[in-house]
């Protein structure tokens, strides 16, 4: 910004020239003369394109689903939209109508992540005989928090991650409704390395995973007759009603189901232990000794060879009763991080259950959350809101806390949590926090975006990016607040329709139907420099994919942010950019002697400028951005760039009088002229001759 030069005139009147340049956005400041002039006083709908401004694009319907957008996620190139209570598949382009997908969605805003894993899915083939079938499937999986569910998509089917069967009764799901239940919880061993005549062995301090009523435990059957098998399970947990599966280890090393199960039976001895009889086949036991190192199945119709190794070769997979994982189901904000700079490890939280407890998966499964994997941050009344990754490989977890504790400061590390009985520790990650510096935390849980390399969040004191300044987890941490320009518009606004998003590094917050975009860059205050968008509809979610914008509104509509159109579905778009209020603050008048805007020489079109004179707007006018006429204007070519490719064009034919002035730009988007600067002319306590 250049300074004010002063002139004498023969009046003694000083004569001031100020050229506004390189212009640095909205300034919502309350004092005008605080204000600094380069920032637009109600810039709206206007982009930085390259070093200037153009209006910015418009946004086209791609698809009516009929309740609020609550979340816009992304599968592959498939949009799916979480509009009212259902999920819907939208193609991108709006060519193809809208396909349901899931009808049980909470009506509240959601989020989700995509991760490839594999995973290892079961079903029942037929109940009378208690057979499964099982796959390992490697693929995208989107998985969603509504606040009330955690499901995944794979492309074809939404499922609940959690087991299907938290208190309903198999038997009728099967028999009266004809389903055939799928899982794909994983279940982990819970316990290992035990005979199977008592029951004991190590078990994993992890515990087992709270999204699976299903628990596994694995032993080693010799040669000895045995049919009796010991349990950890208590017997009045033990679901009878949900069949278990037993499987067997070959010579290979491969698990195989073992089928041929009629007539087993689960039995309470008198210390309340739960006993797996085995039916009775040759010899007394379902396995006979071959060889030194294996043994062949002997149950009618199926036989192969079973290892015999000294290592478990023999394992049961059962259910319990167990009441649903309400933590997790209800978590409303997740995150991912992971070791070493890994992102593989999803971290959710925020539950009305548990607000300030998180909890985070196993490393690479996001379909497994051990029962010791969580960890409670500060008060738990302080809900969490939020999670950002920082660049250094740590992550920032926010909370809505008016005490200023509402940053706290994860990193990785690995414990080992006891020694298994073959003397090889347990060893398993975990995420220790540090409150992080004061400021009163994430008032929004969807208002989590970057801005260049920095991740931002909206506070109830504004708009704060977060960082680590120390190589250790220590107390060396610190927010910046990045909104003191716009701190006056954000005071007005209601935070729980706030939504946020990063799109094209910059950080996009809106707020109803108004967005504020900065690009991540800050004047010498700290302050981010923003541009404010106005749509002509509510906006209640945001979504970024392939580099398109898109928006969800309040109605139930879906857009995209397209290169070619300017229009916000039909309503053409225009760019609004209002200079600051110029006045004397003795009061006394001003006298104008010339006003000149500058614009790229390339530019086609027409600007149209209003001038504000003691408050009151005055007739329009326009000028042709094509061939500017001589005659008419006070042209001159003046360049900044050392091109010669930018250009002055007078607004005024005469001098005004005035105690207060400003202009208003009006640039229709479809013609899109790069606005540069003001340059203005005047004198201080003047008047018209």
């Amino acid at each position: 910004m250049s300074y004010p030069i002063h002139k004498k005139t023969r009046s003694g009147n000083a004569r001031t020239t100020r050229t506004e340049k390189g212009f640095w956005g909205l300034e919502l400041g309350e004092d005008t003369a605080t204000r600094s002039f380069s920032h637009a006083v109600d810039t709206e709908n206007m982009i930085w394109e390259g070093e200037g401004l153009q209006v910015r694009k418009g946004c086209r319907a791609i698809g009516q689903l009929g309740g609020r957008i609550n979340g816009i996620f992304h599968y592959g190139e498939q949009i799916i939209a979480h509009a009212g209570t259902c999920l819907y598949r939208v193609d991108p382009q709006g060519n193809e109508q809208p396909t349901l997908l899931w009808e049980e969605m909470a009506d509240h805003p959601s989020c989700g992540v995509v991760r490839r894993q594999t995973v290892t899915r079961r079903w029942l083939v037929d109940y009378l005989i208690n057979g499964w079938r099982r796959e390992q499937i490697t693929d995208d999986f989107l998985f969603i928090n509504d606040g009330a569910h955690y499901l995944f998509y794979d492309g074809k089917k939404v499922r609940t991650v959690a087991d299907p069967y938290w208190g309903e009764d198999v038997i009728n799901l099967i028999y009266y409704d004809g389903l055939q239940p799928e899982y794909y919880s994983t279940v982990p061993f819970n316990t290992v390395a035990k005979l199977a005549q008592n029951g004991m062995g190590d078990t994993d301090p992890r515990g087992d995973n709270r999204l699976s009523q299903f628990r596994c435990e694995s032993f080693y059957v010799d040669a000895t007759p045995q049919t009796t098998f010991i349990m950890n399970c208590p017997r009045d947990r033990y679901n009878e009603r949900i069949p278990e599966e037993l499987q067997v280890r070959d010579q290979n090393g491969v698990w195989r189901s073992w089928l041929d199960r009629q007539g087993s039976n689960v039995l309470n001895d008198l210390e309340g232990r739960t006993k797996l009889i085995l039916p009775e086949v040759y010899g007394g036991m379902p396995f006979i000794p071959e060889g030194d190192h294996y043994m062949i199945n002997a149950g009618k119709g199926w036989e192969y060879t079973v290892a015999n190794d000294g290592m478990d070769n023999f394992r049961i997979i059962y259910a319990i009763y167990k009441d649903p994982p309400a933590m997790l189901d209800q978590a409303t904000v997740q995150g991912i991080y992971g070791a070493d700079g890994k992102d593989d490890v999803l971290f959710l939280g925020g539950s009305n259950v548990e607000k300030g407890i998180d909890a985070f998966s196993a490393p690479d499964d996001f379909f497994c959350f051990y029962e010791t994997s969580y960890e409670a941050l500060g008060d738990n009344k302080t809900p969490i809101t939020g999670y950002c990754r920082l660049k250094d490989g740590r992550m920032a977890v926010l909370k809505d806390d008016d005490r200023r504790a509402g940053v706290y400061f994860r990193t990785h590390t690995t414990v080992e949590l006891g020694t298994t009985q073959a003397g090889k520790p347990y060893l398993t990650d975990t995420y220790p926090s540090v409150v992080g510096a004061g400021v009163a935390g994430c008032a929004n849980p969807h208002t989590v975006g970057v801005a260049g390399n920095e991740p931002c969040f909206l506070s109830r004191e504004g708009i704060f990016s977060v960082r680590t300044v120390s190589d250790e987890l220590i107390n060396l941490n610190e927010t910046i607040r990045r909104s003191r320009a716009i701190d006056p518009f954000l005071k007005k606004q209601d935070f729980s329709k706030a939504r946020s998003v990063c799109w094209r590094g910059k950080y996009l917050i809106s707020f109803d139907n108004i967005a504020m975009l900065t690009d991540g860059l800050c004047d010498s205050t700290g302050s981010y420099r923003y541009l404010k968008w106005r749509f002509n509809f509510s906006i209640t979610a945001l979504s970024v994919a392939e580099g398109q914008l898109y928006l969800g509104s309040e109605a139930g509509d879906l857009f995209i942010m397209e290169e070619n159109v300017f229009t916000d579905n039909g309503k053409e778009v225009k760019g609004f950019w209002q200079t600051p209020v110029l006045e004397d603050p003795s009061g006394r008048k001003m006298l104008v002697r010339k006003v000149y805007v500058a614009c790229t020489a390339a530019s086609q079109g027409e600007l149209e400028a209003i001038v504000y004179r003691d408050g009151c707007p005055e007739p329009p006018r326009k000028f042709s951005l094509q061939i500017p006429d001589f005659s008419n204007w006070d042209f001159s070519r003046i360049s900044f760039s050392g091109k010669g490719d930018q250009e002055w064009i007078s607004l005024l034919n005469r001098s005004i009088s005035a105690s207060n002035l400003n202009f208003q730009f009006i640039l229709k988007g479809n013609e899109a002229p790069l606005l540069w600067g003001v340059r203005i002319s005047y004198e201080k306590g003047g008047w018209v001759k």
